[in-house]
């Protein structure tokens, strides 16, 4: 070839040692031993300097790394121009693209690491090795959201990820130094001189062939979350955490109702028989068939890219309106704001979504969910589907050209990294009883209420399946939301978001799918929704009863809900700006109810504590999703989009 390619390989593992393990970002941060601490510190620095590298000039810069994702939509790494954008989104390579995606990320860190922070900045020999052998055993951590993080006790971005400042480590010490934090957001810089930089907004003359140009972003000279675009701080960088949390917690206009529904979610990835298919896992794309020609279920309207896409809208930020708003009727008047107060952020927006610091980390968890899945399930893309050799571009392999492909995407290890639940002798077991103490407690709530429940061996559980058009509005980011209504009060179940790019952005996979007709499909599990609503709010709300049922007493039994859904169920879609979209604009909405008896054999553990219980696989094991679910016509009748 007459160019190089940079060959991403991941990180080799040290001789004679275990596969290094991706930490779980707010345990590891705020731990006290000293090689996490070392770690830590060559973290943020390695960062940092990635940020520093020259975007014009050096491919392995983070503003050309970043690009990679979307814009500025040139080709990297020799590969041929990407069609608009590399990333694949709506396809069955989502997360098969992302890891090298991340491997990347991930190895030019580690020789930032190396070769920059340590080789430049620590002479004694002792030191030096002590602080190599830490970063030749560091890995990308990730950001598990569906956790209460370890130092704020809550839901949400931990520490790290979330102040302006931090300490660290200073370089080859043990004293510690405070840090302008480079995960907090990104602020493009051109080299003007040694260790000088200028500020310089990304869609600037001077950022020549990279420029951005998109409405907004190509103002920013730092990445915002939850910003107002008409701020005059908007250009440097906005960033507002409280919203991310309120957000990933529950939005202020969720009422509360959304507590343990992302973890419910993540349990319902991981648990047996929820999928039968890898294509269905993978991506929200809709198929009428599986890969092996049977028919799906209806459990595989959820998939691992449709919960990524509602964290993408959480973290970035969007303007939020539960059931009412200005109606926009043409497509002109999408990109209009209503009136008051608007909200954006980087990584709601596929374009430019790589630039938030906070992408690489929300990935890796991504990542995670699917190396958990596939050891679970020893399931992945079907050998003679054609995406199996399909090169993931611009990702190569080695220095002469050769890509990535979906085929060897299915061993983490092999590319120098595991997981915490994967780690040498873990059993299918293990790894199932672990994944039910992170993320069982919203259905573990549903078996230990006994009054809320007709038999402590099932659960009637509801779901809504959405089959929806992602490019109905020209690739404009919407959300659809799903709410039960009376004449006083709203009550939010949960939302969907088609995490697109504008058609005009020129992404070639995008304008494809479009004109192929290609739809997306979507899950909105509510049974834990509708016990909180009843359990914890009961005394509390105005929504009036159906068929004589009050909601203070409602159970999950057929009969109560079924009238309360009749009733009082609705949905709405949204622009992110936050312009209400008539339904009849999305022709091929289609919006399914259904319910199904599940086997719920787990014990009850005491004081409501599910951690405790560490017999959870010898007394009966998971909740079994196996059960034919039927669809509720009454909850759907009459209703635009409903089946």
């Amino acid at each position: 070839m007459e160019h190089k390619t940079f060959a991403i390989t991941g990180i080799p593992v040290p001789a004679g040692q275990p596969v290094p393990v991706r930490r779980e970002v707010s345990q590891w941060a705020t731990s006290t031993d000293p090689q996490d601490q070392i770690q830590v510190s060559l973290f943020v620095r390695a960062v940092k300097k990635m940020q520093l590298r020259d975007p014009l000039k050096n491919e392995l810069s983070f503003y050309r790394i970043a690009g990679i994702h979307g814009l500025p939509a040139k080709r990297w790494n020799h590969a041929p121009s990407p069609d608009g954008f590399y990333c694949a989104h709506n396809t069955y390579q989502f997360p098969t693209w992302h890891r090298p995606y991340l491997m990347l990320y991930e190895q030019v860190l580690h020789d930032i690491m190396v070769q920059e922070v340590i080789e430049e900045g620590i002479s004694d020999p002792a030191i030096k090795a002590t602080w190599t052998a830490a970063a030749d055993t560091w890995r990308l951590p990730f950001w598990d959201w569906a956790i209460k993080q370890q130092d704020t006790q809550e839901l949400g971005l931990p520490n790290l990820l979330s102040e302006a400042n931090v300490k660290i480590l200073k370089v080859g010490d043990t004293e510690t130094e405070p840090f302008d934090n480079p995960l907090y957001k990104f602020v493009n810089r051109l080299p003007v001189g040694k260790d000088k930089w200028e500020k310089v907004a990304m869609g600037d003359p001077r950022m020549g062939k990279y420029k951005i140009q998109a409405e907004n972003f190509d103002k920013s000279i730092g990445t915002s979350r939850w910003a107002k675009p008409d701020d005059s701080e908007w250009a440097k960088g906005k960033v507002d955490n409280k919203m991310v949390n309120e957000n990933i917690k529950n939005a202020e206009w969720y009422k509360k109702l959304l507590a343990g529904s992302i973890a419910d979610n993540v349990a319902r990835l991981l648990t047996d028989d929820y999928f039968l298919d890898y294509n269905k896992f993978s991506s929200t794309r809709y198929a009428k068939h599986n890969s092996n020609g049977s028919d799906p279920c209806a459990t595989e309207w959820l998939s691992l890219e449709m919960v990524h896409n509602n964290i993408h809208m959480w973290v970035g930020g969007y303007t939020g309106t539960s059931t009412g708003g200005y109606t926009s009727d043409s497509e002109d008047e999408d990109d209009e704001p209503v009136k008051g107060e608007t909200f954006d952020g980087h990584m709601a927006n596929v374009p430019v979504a790589g630039f938030d610091p906070v992408f690489y980390l929300h990935h890796a968890n991504v990542d995670r969910i699917l190396a958990i899945w596939h050891f679970l399930s020893d399931k992945w893309i079907n050998p003679g589907d054609s995406i199996y050799t399909e090169d993931l571009r611009p990702f190569t392999k080695d220095e002469q050209g050769s890509y990535h492909s979906s085929q060897f995407m299915s061993d983490e290890k092999q590319w120098g990294y595991t997981y915490p639940e994967l780690t040498a002798g873990a059993t299918k077991d293990s790894v199932k009883q672990r994944v039910w103490e992170l993320y069982g407690h919203p259905m573990m709530h549903l078996q230990s209420d006994q009054d809320f429940n007709t038999s402590k061996d099932t659960f009637d559980d509801y779901i809504i399946n959405i089959t929806y058009d992602r490019y109905a509005l020209k690739g404009k980011p919407y959300y659809i939301t799903f709410y039960l209504e009376d004449a006083d009060e709203s009550w939010t179940l949960g939302q969907v978001f088609n995490f697109s790019a504008e058609l005009e952005y020129g992404c070639a996979n995008c304008k494809t799918q479009k004109e192929q007709g290609i739809l997306s499909r979507a899950q909105v599990p509510i049974s834990v929704p509708l016990h909180k609503l009843s359990q914890e709010w009961g005394g509390r709300i105005r929504l009036g009863p159906a068929d004589g049922v009050s909601i203070a007493s409602m159970s999950l039994e057929e009969g109560t809900v079924v009238p309360l859904l009749a009733e009082f169920l609705k949905w709405k879609v949204f622009t992110t700006k936050g312009k209400e979209v008539p339904i009849s604009r999305l022709s091929t909405l289609e919006v399914e109810v259904l319910r199904a008896p599940i086997p719920y054999s787990i014990p009850i553990p005491s004081e409501g504590d599910f951690s405790k219980n560490t017999d959870l696989m010898e007394e009966g094991g998971l909740p079994q999703f196996t059960s034919k679910y039927t669809t509720i016509h009454a909850a759907t009748m009459g209703k635009e989009g409903g089946v």
